[in-house]
């Protein structure tokens, strides 16, 4: 019976240590999760938030999804995640420059297409007026003041290199501009 009892603990012993070894084989991967958050921050101050959204994106992502795993203490699966956040945090930290020159590109375009569609809207509104359209005069001249007022700080924005913000403003008073320009009525028929 001695020998059984004896067998019985050295048989725990050995599960005890087998499991240690086992809790201790999986270690944190704090250096690839350093890794990774130093390479998102680094995107991040790039501005490839703003100009490679995509990858960046799927960066956070990744890194949400590394430090879920480390709060899971699921150290295997983390460490393929924060390898993952990095490659796409360089990537989008490698984008951000063609991603900038796309979205002057953009912006510059939008100008020229603004600038001409507000000459046009002015043309149509001038004429809807001689035509005997039905149209508030003082408060369709003060929008165009408006998105006039708007597209100078737009191109303000666009020569201070803050070509994030004035892409959106531009995008934004382009819809105003388009909305504005199918809601105007038509002119009276026979008067034109």
């Amino acid at each position: 019976m001695t020998l059984a009892r004896r067998s019985w603990g050295y048989l725990q012993l050995i599960i005890f240590f087998v499991a240690l070894c086992a809790s201790c084989a999986e270690q944190p991967p704090t250096e690839a999760v350093s890794q990774a958050e130093k390479a998102v921050a680094d995107a991040q101050t790039q501005e490839a938030n703003l100009y490679a959204q995509e990858y960046y994106l799927k960066a956070e992502e990744a890194l949400k999804k590394t430090r879920a795993f480390m709060t899971d203490r699921k150290f295997g699966e983390a460490k393929p995640a924060a390898d993952e956040a990095a490659k796409f945090a360089r990537e989008a930290a490698s984008q951000v420059e063609a991603g900038r020159a796309k979205m002057k590109s953009d912006a510059d375009r939008m100008v020229t297409e603004i600038q001409a569609g507000l000459a046009e809207f002015k043309n149509r509104i001038t004429t809807a007026a001689r035509s005997g359209v039905p149209l508030n005069l003082e408060e369709t001249r003060a929008v165009v003041g408006k998105m006039e007022v708007d597209l100078i700080n737009a191109r303000v924005k666009l020569e201070t290199v803050k070509l994030r913000q004035a892409h959106d403003e531009l995008s934004a008073i382009k819809k105003e501009l388009e909305a504005r320009r199918i809601a105007l009525p038509p002119p009276a028929a026979g008067k034109i």
